[in-house]
């Protein structure tokens, strides 16, 4: 129980947004998302729900970043990374993604925090 407090303690103080994932279905689709996330990648809450926890991935996104992302999804897994993702309107973002699994439940939620300032090589 204090896992599950501690994580709602970190989204409220996260700065960036949150999606909630369907680990148990197939490509981890998003069921919900915070207002913070819908602004910093352009799409409505209702345009993200539904599609793959990688959708704001793209052509310049590292593979490596992706791979250790979905395999931090895997039941009683978790796991973070810095991964270059793209807005509604094609921009590029450097975002650090948080994956916490929640032992009560088969969707976990993933933290997206911009990181200011950012310009790092394209991370692989």
């Amino acid at each position: 129980m204090l896992g599950w407090r501690l994580c709602i303690v970190q989204v409220q103080q996260l700065v960036g947004g949150y999606c909630q994932t369907d680990c148990s279905a197939e490509g981890c689709p998003i069921t919900s998302c915070s207002s913070a996330l819908s602004a910093m990648s352009g799409y409505s809450a209702e345009q993200l729900q539904g599609s793959s926890c990688l959708a704001l991935a793209g052509a310049d996104t590292g593979t490596s970043s992706l791979k250790q992302l979905m395999a931090a999804q895997q039941p009683g897994k978790g796991g973070a990374a810095t991964v270059l993702l793209y807005n509604a309107a094609g921009g590029a973002f450097w975002a650090r993604v948080v994956v916490l699994p929640l032992k009560t439940d088969p969707h976990h939620p993933t933290l997206q925090a911009p990181v200011p300032g950012h310009t790092g090589a394209r991370m692989t």
